[in-house]
């Protein structure tokens, strides 16, 4: 008796210790990626790199690999037209910045119909299983009918395939057999589109030869369990990843609350439909610093703008907007995402911030904040406002706006409304 119960504890701790060196060995990798997030200085610099004719070049590569987090995108079955496997772009990269973290970009609503040679899978899958989103007459669903993007319907409301799944299960699967699977050096998965509702104005949602309309509330709920439960079988596949969304919402809605480690806020500045744009600057610092509470721990945002990167004065608004926060900050070249932008500030150490984000200004209107290396002012008003810097501050070097950017000590500056200064500590 004494053997058989010392048997059964042998078989119970060796089985105990494989799943805990298993879980083990995808903590440490997920360990590891949080405490970059959690301890990356200032700037954090993010970067959407869609560049796939490009990305094999060495150059290219070191511009990416000067940055701390980057999406790229790659199309499926890439590495079997170019004859690159995806892996040793990925290697190349991290050989470069060992610390970069880099994933791929993925999109659950929609699919272009024109990639069929590279997804025919997919295409096959939604043509069988009729998981295309439609109007009541047939027709299927564009939100943009010159682009060769279709809608997806991936609601409850759609029939499940014969071993039980619907499109968002399907959908992880092949994003992760595509992507991921092969290239464990991935750190994390991206997720565009996740909104709070659809902005489809009617669609035959439920199959029944009748449209529903886009604005009808009792819908909104379905169409987020539709992401989530890409989500969770994304998280099933890939455990050790991060995951980050492009986000439309504060995420506190339940079926996203705490579901996500990041979330990329796309063109907050620089666009007649951004938030800066329509509600203000406050509003924007407002979502910007809040969208973190529904967040995973580290609990990171991305601080997106869209603009015209030969406008100084518009980028030194937006950065420094940026770091009033405690996220990481990219700037597109109007919303192109091709090869990042490049700017003077980006070179500077600012080393960790010393005070927390400001919640009100200094005094007229402007926000400071101090970092180990250096002094960050924005004014979001519309009007200049002067300040008496602290003595050991000078404008940083830099050739693109050399006016600003000067190398100068100084003790006293003036800020035109909707602009920024980066200074730094004279050595």
């Amino acid at each position: 008796m004494n053997r058989v119960r010392i048997l059964c504890l042998w078989v119970l701790m060796a089985g105990y210790m494989l799943f805990v060196q298993d879980v083990s060995a995808n903590s440490v990798e997920l360990v590891r990626r949080n405490d970059i997030l959690q301890n990356a200085g200032f700037p954090r610099l993010f970067a959407m790199a869609f560049m796939e004719q490009g990305i094999n070049r060495p150059e290219i590569q070191a511009q990416l690999a000067k940055y701390d987090i980057v999406v790229l995108g790659f199309r499926p079955k890439w590495g079997q037209t170019t004859h690159v496997p995806i892996q040793s772009v990925v290697r190349s990269i991290k050989k470069i910045n060992p610390d970069i973290l880099l994933g791929n970009y993925s999109i659950l609503s929609e699919a272009c119909v024109e990639y069929k040679d590279v997804t025919k899978e997919r295409t096959a899958i939604l043509d069988m299983q009729r998981w295309w989103l439609t109007k009541a007459d047939g027709s299927r669903v564009s939100l943009n009918p010159k682009t060769c993007r279709l809608e997806i319907n991936f609601t409850e409301f759609s029939k499940p395939d014969a071993s039980g799944r619907r499109y968002p299960e399907w959908a992880a699967d092949w994003f992760y057999r595509e992507y991921y699977a092969g290239v464990p050096e991935f750190d994390f998965w991206y997720f565009d589109a996740i909104r709070f509702r659809t902005w489809i104005k009617e669609a035959d949602w439920k199959g029944i030869g009748e449209n529903q309309r886009g604005d009808d509330s009792a819908l909104w709920p379905i169409y987020r369990k539709g992401q989530a439960a890409h989500f969770k079988e994304a998280q099933r596949l890939s455990p050790d990843m991060l995951f980050m969304a492009n986000t439309d919402n504060d995420l506190s809605s339940a079926e996203y609350k705490g579901v996500l480690d990041a979330a990329f806020l796309e063109c907050l500045m620089g666009k007649p439909w951004s938030l800066e744009s329509r509600n203000g600057w406050q509003s924007m610092m407002n979502f910007y610093r809040s969208i973190g509470n529904n967040l995973r721990a580290p609990k990171t945002a991305v601080f997106g703008v869209c603009g015209n990167p030969n406008d100084y004065r518009f980028f030194r608004y937006a950065f420094a907007s940026s770091l009033m926060g405690n996220g990481y900050f990219s700037f597109a070249n109007s919303d192109i995402y091709g090869i990042p932008p490049w700017f003077d500030e980006y070179n500077i150490n600012l080393g960790r911030a010393i005070e927390i984000p400001p919640l009100a200004p200094t005094g007229g209107g402007l926000y400071k904040r101090t970092f180990e290396n250096g002094l960050v002012l924005v004014n979001p008003t519309d009007k200049s406002i002067s300040f008496t810097v602290p003595a050991g501050y000078r404008h940083i070097y830099g050739p693109q706006d050399s006016f600003v950017n000067n190398g100068q000590v100084v003790t006293q500056v003036s800020i035109p409304g909707k602009d920024g200064l980066v200074l730094v500590r004279q050595h």
